[in-house]
């Protein structure tokens, strides 16, 4: 059938209000549909898009303003360190404000020193809160558990096998004393304005005595004291659905790292994933979204681990173009 302008005849003045009445009609009657349907960092606009700049340390050491550049230009607002990047804290705060970013927050290895001027959490925090104020942010982040002493390998290229090792042996005690370490770190964190958070890989949810490391951690560390922040690819790569880890926590998570696993990946407890740009993947986006922000959720930091087929900027675009309309 032939298209049929009803507007036909009709003065352009005229025209434009009965289409404009009839698009008033439309919203008031589906005011609600229409918004459930809106990507939704489209509807939640008081949340900034945050990226993990781990997986991007060789860029950011070797070119930092260009790379605040490249992730400026991408659409992120946030940032989150692993540790100094080879800079300054205050070259890293230069950077930032340079490219209207903010440094949200930092990770801090428990054990081990990443380069001369990076810290440790069982050092001193004096130098960590010093820099952490330095460059803006509230949060510091432990990554891994702690290990014994005399325990702890060199930071060379046999670290993560040793890793897999050590923590795959863990008890009940080791992650009661990485608790016990949260909660007296967090309480020194929290004087100085600033929240402590224990990042998860997929290590903390092996079977340990009926339990896991996972669940001894939430329920040994105080929540005025430690956060958590959740790594989805990683308890995806556990082999558990991250929206009920998510759920099952209770409010305990107040930060994410967006990541998604490809379904080659088989579940595991020791640091094995195949990494793919977000909703390529297996996770079910859309609702753990929607219930990291019911549940108060409000760091969303964007990470994909290596390798990539054309470098990892062009991952970040391929993310962010659908983090763009995910719903």
């Amino acid at each position: 059938m032939e298209n049929m302008d009803m507007t036909n005849g009709l003065t352009p003045s005229r025209r434009q209000f009965v289409a404009g009445a009839a698009l008033a009609c439309m919203a008031a009657s589906w005011p609600a549909a229409a918004r459930a349907r809106r990507p939704f960092f489209g509807r939640h606009r008081d949340l900034e898009l945050g990226i993990q700049l781990y997986p991007l340390s060789a860029e950011v050491e070797r070119d930092l303003q260009g790379s605040f550049a490249k992730l400026a230009k991408l659409g992120f607002k946030a940032i989150e360190t692993a540790g100094l990047h080879g800079h300054t804290a205050a070259e890293l705060k230069a950077a930032a404000d340079a490219n209207g970013l903010a440094i949200r927050g930092m990770h801090i290895p428990v054990q081990w020193h990443r380069s001369p001027q990076d810290h440790m959490l069982t050092e001193d925090v004096a130098p960590i809160i010093a820099d952490l104020q330095t460059v803006g942010a509230k949060s510091v982040v432990m990554a891994l558990p702690l290990l014994a002493e005399g325990t702890v390998p060199a930071l060379d290229d046999k670290l993560l096998p040793k890793l897999r090792s050590l923590i795959g042996a863990f008890t009940e005690a080791d992650w009661k004393r990485t608790a016990d370490f949260l909660n007296r770190r967090g309480e020194e964190f929290r004087k100085a304005g600033i929240r402590l958070s224990y990042h998860n890989h997929n290590f903390e949810f092996a079977p340990v005595d009926g339990t896991t490391g996972w669940d001894i951690l939430l329920r040994e560390t105080d929540p005025a004291l430690v956060g958590f922040e959740m790594d989805i690819g990683w308890v995806a790569a556990a082999g558990r659905d991250p929206v009920e880890v998510l759920a099952q926590a209770k409010g305990r998570v107040q930060m994410l790292h967006m990541k998604d696993i490809d379904p080659r990946t088989k579940a595991n407890f020791v640091a094995e994933q195949i990494s793919v740009p977000l909703g390529k993947g297996i996770v079910d986006w859309p609702k753990l979204l929607d219930l990291a922000y019911a549940s108060g959720v409000h760091g969303y930091f964007v990470e994909q681990e290596p390798p990539f087929a054309n470098g990892p900027f062009a991952a970040l675009a391929q993310s962010m173009a659908y983090l763009h309309v995910v719903r």
